[in-house]
């Protein structure tokens, strides 16, 4: 069974929320375990700073020795068929889209493990998500029959109209998920 965590976003700030979503992500590894860290929503500059938080805040959840290791698309299919753990961060969901669509076995290689998305991350799985930053729905790769409105009611993003209204045009029989920031949920498939 495939796990999937959806985060609904700013995993880089320090509360119980987001302590609690990495250590969802890494509870049941074992020592040695290799945990694919994916950043490729955000800009090449950023890699390197983000990739140190994500080392910082997956190791500080676990005791155990954890083998950290930062996505790249030349090898992305290998990385993730060796990796434990695959943890999708945030940014521009578009650009994230973009690549993974380049891997279309993505879901395949990733079978029987743990997969954390936030917010870019999150809207990747969905049918349909409502993007905070552009206010407007667009669709995911649909990895999960669901709608999903991550940064619900946040104060860093102002949307004109609201997220679940404009969902509620979507089909109903879809889940509709709402996550504020720092909220997350579990999924397996």
């Amino acid at each position: 069974m495939t796990k999937i965590i959806l985060h609904g976003g700013f995993t880089s700030e320090d509360n119980e929320l987001n302590r609690g979503y990495y250590r969802e992500i890494t509870k049941d590894l074992k020592d040695g375990a290799t945990v694919l860290a994916v950043l490729f929503a955000r800009e090449k500059e950023e890699h390197s700073k983000l990739f140190q938080d994500e080392i910082q805040k997956l190791t500080a959840s676990i005791d155990k020795h954890l083998d950290i290791v930062q996505a790249s698309e030349d090898k992305f299919i290998n990385q993730v068929k060796e990796a434990d753990v695959i943890v999708i961060r945030g940014g521009d969901t578009s650009k994230l889209i973009k690549t993974f669509k380049q891997y279309p076995d993505f879901m395949e290689s990733a079978r029987d493990k743990v997969i954390g998305g936030s917010s870019a991350g999150a809207y990747l799985f969905s049918k349909y998500y409502h993007s905070a930053s552009k206010g407007k729905v667009f669709e995911g790769l649909g990895i999960l029959p669901i709608r999903i409105v991550c940064h619900h009611n946040s104060k860093e993003f102002k949307v004109k109209k609201s997220a679940v209204e404009q969902l509620e045009k979507y089909p109903n029989d879809l889940e509709l998920v709402i996550l504020k920031d720092y909220e997350w949920r579990v999924f397996e498939i």
